[in-house]
């Protein structure tokens, strides 16, 4: 089934992409691709580094970035939707864009993972005792080369 909703996917790609090439010209389709294609680039980079410094500040202060994470998330999967060619893939990648559709989703998702993992809430803290172990230099005891 999954195979079947690709093979559907890349020929209504390919030809809407073929109704948009005779209506508006095979050059402006060529720089419609490039111009979609370095926005999905751009969007991946910048949403990874984002990324980062949210999901360090949210471990930080021992909170669970899973609002991040799948914001995250939602942003690669548009910057890769409109890195692939073609006017379906770009139009669910630009609706991926809207933040206010990915909030939802993130809220959902965070109320799931607390829902499922309650004793997430709070840090966890495993008690145990430790012994400090000390490495000491070995020491060749082989003679000194050239003596």
């Amino acid at each position: 089934m999954p195979l079947l909703f690709v093979i559907v996917w890349l020929v209504l790609e390919i030809l809407l992409t073929a109704r948009i090439a005779d209506a508006i010209g095979g050059g402006m389709v060529l720089l419609w691709f490039l111009a979609t294609v370095a926005l999905g680039v751009i969007i991946m980079r910048r949403s990874g580094w984002r990324a980062i410094q949210r999901i360090q500040t949210a471990m930080a202060q021992n909170e669970l970035p899973t609002r991040t994470l799948l914001d995250t998330l939602l942003l690669f999967a548009a910057g890769t939707l409109l890195i692939l060619p073609g006017p379906i893939s770009d139009a669910i990648g630009l609706v991926l864009l809207l933040p206010w559709l990915r909030a939802p989703a993130s809220r959902a998702a965070d109320a799931g993972v607390r829902r499922a993992r309650p004793d997430l809430r709070e840090p966890v803290i495993i008690e145990g005792e430790f012994e400090e172990v000390v490495v000491r230099e070995r020491v060749d005891r082989r003679d000194p080369p050239g003596d």
